[in-house]
């Protein structure tokens, strides 16, 4: 689901903008804050203490893998992961090394890495949690639409990439209080319905939520 709309352009302008230019300050600068970040961080309260050890939960000592990256050479093939775990990275040793997987994960990683999700279930631990990718995932745009004006439909677009979504479909999609559909020409013409933009999807009560390849991508 996305939105071409152009307060969002320009938030992403200004992403990449802000994230350049930390990228030319001298790094040093950065480290040089870290000790009086981490004493700040120590006070902070049990809630945000239970959060973290929810992200991270490594019991023991362990040492990077042969793959692992140092801090001064993150890969830049995906740039908002890179700039979004840059932002903290740049404030330690450049040549500290790290395990990290971008993208979407599935499963839990070999080695203890960086990642942006894990499964919920078994032993995730190795499965570091990270807010990457945040302004796709944490963009969080105002809506000023009350909710008894919205249209008391609910609503679904998104691709035909897991079976629970074609099921939606195939019980959703004649119901009058249902609009839901996939864009995508590939699909059957039964499962077709038009695009529809974040602003548009909202002006409906309810959206629907479904996991795709692993989190579903319209949260």
């Amino acid at each position: 689901m996305t939105d071409g709309h152009p307060s969002r352009n320009a938030q992403k302008l200004f992403y990449y903008a802000r994230n350049a230019v930390r990228d030319i300050a001298p790094q040093a600068l950065f480290r040089r804050r870290l000790a009086g970040l981490l004493d700040q961080a120590r006070l902070s309260d049990g809630s945000v203490r239970a959060r973290l050890n929810y992200y991270n939960r490594l019991q023991d000592a362990f040492a990077p893998s042969g793959g692992a990256v140092p801090v001064s050479r993150l890969p830049r093939g995906r740039s908002m992961y890179y700039y979004d775990l840059k932002e903290f990275t740049r404030y330690f040793d450049p040549d500290l090394r790290i395990d990290l997987e971008f993208g979407d994960v599935v499963d839990v990683p070999a080695m203890p890495s960086i990642v942006k999700d894990r499964p919920i279930a078994g032993d995730n631990s190795n499965g570091v949690l990270f807010k990457l990718n945040k302004f796709r995932h944490f963009h969080m745009p105002a809506d000023d639409v009350a909710f008894a004006d919205k249209l008391p439909v609910a609503v679904w677009r998104g691709e035909l990439n897991n079976p629970i979504r074609t099921l939606l479909l195939d019980v959703g999609r004649d119901l009058p209080f249902c609009d839901v559909g996939t864009p995508k020409p590939t699909a059957a013409p039964e499962y077709r319905k038009p695009y529809l933009s974040i602003d548009q999807q909202r002006r409906c009560r309810y959206i629907i939520s479904l996991e795709g390849n692993d989190v579903a991508t319209n949260l």
